[in-house]
């Protein structure tokens, strides 16, 4: 398997009907690879694969604190997946806020402003200031999320809501994992996401399919090299979500 790195991921990609023991290699490469990137497990069926991800890690001797890093969360339905997508969106949000305030400190010691504030006002800041970022650094570290499930969750969804609701839902989620995944902070990335479909939802790919994310709902021909229906309607939900929010389709050859 190659060795994977974090930033040569694409913001949101599909993985069709991927193999336990390829996704426990691949969460373990790029955890190994990456000290400061923690795994997110969204799961819908029960679906992470421990027990080959426990036997990669004793076979190959890794550091049990790896265990540290990952995240398993159980999101049964698309209201329970938007708690998770706004929460990101928030902690994006904070960064973006946090990178800002950093220039402006750093512009004003570059010219040496100074402020007349007395040493009571001055310790009280510092303390809030200090409280604020050990906050903020619980949840800053970045994130590899992998969904597993999605159709699930979206049935799910529509046994308690209108097709049209939980489609607006759907679309909701995934332009929030989107937007969180073009941010970039420092050369950093704060998100990944890798959504796997059975084989049922989506075809797999005879090549590598990139194609860019257009933001508007129009239709594309091919996914790979299968072509997919035009119709809205007709299409899976896996198609649909490839063609309108992924940036690649990806099979197990991929890894």
């Amino acid at each position: 398997m190659n060795v994977i790195n974090f930033k040569s991921l694409s913001n949101l990609s599909i993985w069709v009907d991927p193999l336990p023991i390829i996704l426990s290699n691949l969460m373990i490469s790029i955890l190994q690879e990456n000290d400061d990137i923690e795994i997110q497990f969204i799961d819908s069926n029960n679906s992470f694969p421990i027990n080959q991800f426990q036997k990669i890690i004793q076979n190959k001797d890794i550091d049990s604190r790896i265990y540290e890093r990952v995240r398993i969360s159980t999101c049964l339905d698309l209201n329970e997946l938007k708690i998770i997508s706004d929460r990101l969106v928030q902690i994006n949000n904070i960064r973006k806020i946090r990178h800002e305030q950093k220039k402006i400190n750093r512009k004003n010691e570059s010219n040496n402003i100074t402020k007349d504030i007395n040493n009571e006002d001055s310790t009280k800041d510092s303390n809030d200031n200090a409280n604020n970022s050990n906050i903020l650094n619980k949840s800053d570290t970045p994130s590899f999320l992998f969904i597993s499930g999605l159709d699930v969750m979206f049935r799910n969804t529509q046994l308690g809501k209108s097709a049209e609701e939980a489609h607006s839902l759907l679309k909701e989620c995934l332009l929030k994992l989107r937007i969180v995944g073009n941010t970039i902070i420092d050369d950093q990335f704060f998100l990944r996401t890798i959504i796997g479909f059975p084989i049922n939802e989506l075809a797999v790919p005879e090549s590598n399919s990139n194609h860019t994310f257009s933001g508007s709902y129009k239709s594309i021909d091919k996914i790979g090299n299968k072509r997919v229906r035009r119709s809205l309607k007709g299409n899976t939900l896996g198609e649909y979500v490839s063609k309108y929010f992924s940036d690649k389709t990806l099979s197990d050859k991929d890894f």
